[in-house]
């Protein structure tokens, strides 16, 4: 029997691969400059192009990791707003005050684009969507789980 992906699913997996390849292609392009936040949005940029392809293929564990990386996003957008648009600041006041409205709005829109996508995944007939495998697939969801929290913290130390 074949498994039926709905539009909101299929929008979903294709925002998630091209939101990936578009900051992959950012990072990739500042690759020599060798910091920390290079290395942590080549690492997330890896896996929420994983999440989109494995989100389309309708795989239980790629629901479940968009969900715990959205959780994790709404704590960073909160708090790493302000130190974005502190060490933004300029001696030009109007750039200044611009580039702090754009980290301002980024910040508003990746939240409220997060909570969209803990609402939309955890709902009962978008659940029904995912396969509900058997062991092999609740170990992959606490592999990529594991995953997912070690390079946050690798991330965040370098």
């Amino acid at each position: 029997m074949e498994k039926k992906r709905s539009i909101g699913v299929t929008l979903f997996g294709i925002c998630f691969i091209i939101n990936a390849l578009s900051a992959l292609s950012v990072f990739l392009l500042h690759f020599n400059k060798q910091d920390w936040i290079t290395f942590y949005g080549i690492t997330t940029s890896i896996a929420l192009l994983t999440l989109g392809i494995n989100i389309l293929k309708l795989k239980e564990w790629s629901r479940k990791g968009a969900i715990y990386y959205h959780i994790i996003i709404i704590p960073l957008g909160i708090f790493l707003s302000p130190l974005l648009m502190k060490n933004q600041a300029s001696s030009q006041e109007k750039i200044s005050q611009l580039i702090n409205n754009v980290y301002v709005i980024n910040s508003i829109s990746m939240i409220l684009f997060a909570a969209i996508i803990i609402y939309y995944f955890t709902r009962p007939k978008v659940k029904e969507q995912f396969s509900k495998g058997g062991m092999m697939e609740k170990k992959r969801s606490v592999g990529v789980t594991v995953f997912g929290v070690l390079a946050i913290i690798v991330g965040c130390c370098l």
